[in-house]
């Protein structure tokens, strides 16, 4: 069935080079133009045959099914292959699904944003949007879900052509796996969890000892005060670096002050200057990208 947007999107571009100011750029679901130069389309999922979607960028491809999860292909080489998909969300003792009996769920295409989402169980909705870095992941509470104790997700992972790395001090967390050259390939990123009273927290996702699978758990003393709906928020897709390799790429960045972190964005123009990217991080008082 078709659903609505729960929120709106707001799709940020950076400028491109130039020597005088830029017209503001026109929007829409197809490709933003600005001063004679075009950014990329908007990605988004579209249908391939019965349940299985599809889409792509300059930087990635992704396939996604009910039952088989998200699929992400670097382009970087074509060869590697990061397969996610949920495999039992609990609470406590109470299992909320479980992929053996409740994979084939109802699909919910929302056509406003190119998103899909999957009902998983009652109240609780799986939702994927792509993106220019990746695919986000989400998880929709509506209201409180049955039982006590930790929130806990578990998918199983399956990689081609990849492995993954250990985690590196000073870096923004999550589980990055590298291909055959050992060049980076993709991440799953840190967790964000956030209430309706924008009350949030970030956690480590967890990579099992055999590899096969990814989990991670919102603490039950978070879930007992939280006011709903909840979104529970990973991202998987590419690395996210304070500064690239290419620093003739970077445009001056702009640093906002908050309480204990700083908003550092710039403009990035690894892919050239027609193809400009707005990049962000927050950073702590010593200097550590989060």
């Amino acid at each position: 069935r078709v659903r609505s947007a729960r929120e709106p999107t707001v799709i940020a571009n950076a400028q491109p080079l130039a020597t005088e100011p830029l017209p503001p750029p026109v929007a829409g679901r197809g490709a933003i133009t600005a001063a004679g130069l075009e950014f990329p389309a908007t990605p988004e999922f579209t249908e391939d045959d019965e349940g299985n979607y599809h889409a792509q960028t300059a930087r990635y491809e992704a396939r996604l099914s009910a039952r088989d999860g998200l699929s992400y292909v670097s382009k970087s080489n074509g060869k590697s292959e990061l397969t996610v998909a949920l495999e039992r969300i609990s609470r406590g003792e109470s299992v909320l699904f479980d992929a053996a009996e409740d994979a084939e769920s109802e699909v919910a295409v929302n056509e406003d944003t190119g998103a899909i989402s999957f009902w998983r169980a009652p109240g609780i909705e799986e939702h994927f949007k792509p993106r220019g870095d990746g695919v986000e992941q989400s998880f929709l509470l509506d209201e409180a879900p049955a039982g006590n104790g930790d929130l806990r997700f578990v998918c199983t992972l399956k990689l081609k052509g990849l492995l993954p790395v250990p985690p590196q001090a000073l870096r923004n967390g999550g589980i990055s796996f590298i291909d055959e050259q050992g060049q980076f390939a993709a991440r799953y990123g840190q967790v964000v969890v956030r209430d309706s009273a924008q009350r949030g927290l970030v956690i480590e996702p967890r990579l099992s000892a055999d590899g096969a699978q990814i989990s991670f758990a919102v603490p039950a003393s978070w879930m007992d005060v939280a006011q709903y709906p909840v979104v529970v928020d990973p991202l998987v897709g590419g690395d996210f670096l304070i500064s690239p390799d290419n620093p003739v790429g970077v445009g001056p960045p702009t640093i906002a002050a908050g309480n204990n972190s700083f908003l550092v964005v710039w403009n990035d123009y690894r892919d050239g200057a027609t193809l400009p990217q707005l990049f962000a991080s927050i950073v702590s008082p010593s200097g550590i990208a989060s």
